[in-house]
């Protein structure tokens, strides 16, 4: 015999060749697989984490800073809330602020169904 099978029936390297069948290719197979799918993972996790870091913080409404009445009520796109009191103390809850004035939302209408 020749080759492989004849230095495995001679008994010459036959315990080397023995962990290299069955179960334990197998497993080597299952390991490296593993192994693959968990290195895909990770790269499109930090692909991931990358665009997320790159979009930009959201600017802040130049309503937000206004602190006088007049003002904020000047500017159509803000809307000034004001102050709540606690009626039996008399003192203020919350303070008066401006803040950005909702978009209103337009309604298509629909002709009535027959």
């Amino acid at each position: 015999m020749h080759g492989l099978a004849g230095l495995i029936v001679s008994g010459y390297g036959s315990r080397i060749v023995a962990r290299f069948q069955g179960n334990n290719v197998t497993a080597i197979g299952r390991l490296l697989g593993a192994s693959a799918a968990a290195a895909v993972l990770l790269v499109g996790v930090a692909a991931y984490a990358q665009e997320a870091a790159k979009k930009p913080a959201k600017a802040k409404s130049a309503c937000n800073a206004m602190t006088e009445e007049t003002a904020c009520k000047a500017n159509d796109t803000c809307r000034w809330v004001a102050a709540l009191m606690d009626a039996k103390s008399g003192k203020q809850k919350r303070k008066a602020y401006c803040r950005t004035q909702a978009k209103s939302v337009k309604k298509k209408t629909e002709p009535a169904k027959k």
